[in-house]
């Protein structure tokens, strides 16, 4: 399931499987629930990665970037602010979080791509613009962010993947196409860029190189697959897809070859992020009620909720 883009009022426009809805980000994905399996995932307590995750939570009154430790302890708000924040994503080197907020001053502004310190410091707006930019992604030598946007001329609520770098400068349109393009993801050697298209009139996962050529669809399925990102060894790609008839998370090759699924069609699983050794896969899931941040093993083992909270808690970042 690839989430609509996000407006101004919190109300969001999709393209499911050739359909147009309109929906609240609060109660389209309880919808998901109809005709799906149980959660039969094993509850453990802890884990012993080092690393931070970083999400976003409305728990607070409303969407900000949280982060908090991988075993989900310790959880701090980093903006705090009453905007909407959205979409962490962590430099290469771990001190900075780049992300979407619609706090601009600009008159009838959407979402802009915002940077700051990893604890919260020294914000800067990148992008400045009264379209929406969303879903920023930083190459792996952290000199530049991809990121979606609508602000082309002429294709209202289309949106195309941008490359820039980390000050906002040198502006490039990778993949000016007439559907939207969205959650790029870089390839750990820095060639590729992996992102979801909706060209073929479904949401696909494509591969394209850093200049926006040579696009290549990597799924080819009737079915939506979305929120691709890569492994860190670049052997696997994980991503979501209602193709088995709920969303769920799924790993193929990183060429497309043989999807797994590894939630086992349980509800409302989406955004899967690696952990740095790629043994852990951390995702979104509506399987509580509401949206958790989950963990397991890359080989689907050993779930964990980390969040375990009654407000939304999604879209999380494992940290360097």
């Amino acid at each position: 399931m690839r989430l609509p883009p996000p407006k101004k009022d919190g109300v969001f426009a999709a393209k499911i499987s050739m359909k147009s809805v309109v929906v609240i980000w609060l109660i389209c994905l309880p919808i998901l629930m109809i005709g799906c399996g149980e959660d039969n995932g094993e509850r453990i307590t802890g884990t012993s990665e080092p690393q931070k995750i970083a999400f976003t939570s409305n728990r607070g009154g409303n969407k900000d970037i949280y982060v908090m430790n991988a075993d989900g302890t310790d959880v701090v708000n980093l903006t705090n602010h009453p905007a909407k924040d959205l979409y962490p994503a962590w430099s290469p080197d771990g001190k900075k979080i780049a992300f979407a907020s619609d706090r601009s001053e600009i008159p009838d502004s959407q979402f802009d791509i915002y940077v700051m310190n990893a604890d919260g410091t020294d914000l800067i707006n990148l992008t400045n613009h009264p379209a929406s930019d969303l879903y920023p992604a930083w190459s792996p030598d952290g000199k530049k962010i991809v990121f979606a946007s609508d602000r082309r001329e002429g294709l209202a609520s289309e949106f195309d993947i941008y490359l820039m770098n980390t000050d906002g400068t040198g502006l490039i349109n990778l993949t000016n196409n007439l559907t939207s393009d969205v959650f790029p993801s870089w390839s750990p050697d820095g060639k590729k860029i992996i992102y979801t298209s909706f060209r073929d009139g479904n949401d696909d996962i494509y591969m394209m190189n850093v200049d926006g050529t040579n696009p290549i669809n990597l799924t080819h399925h009737p079915r939506s697959d979305s929120f691709p990102v890569w492994s860190p060894d670049s052997g696997k790609i994980a991503f979501g897809s209602d193709r088995d008839g709920c969303d769920s998370i799924f790993v193929m090759g990183s060429e497309g070859a043989h999807p797994i699924n590894l939630t086992n069609f349980t509800i409302g699983n989406y955004s899967p992020a690696w952990s740095p050794d790629g043994r852990k896969i951390a995702f979104t899931s509506f399987r509580d009620g509401n949206d958790e941040i989950y963990v397991m093993d890359a080989d689907g083992s050993h779930l964990i909720n980390l969040t375990r909270h009654p407000d939304g808690d999604s879209f999380p970042a494992w940290s360097p």
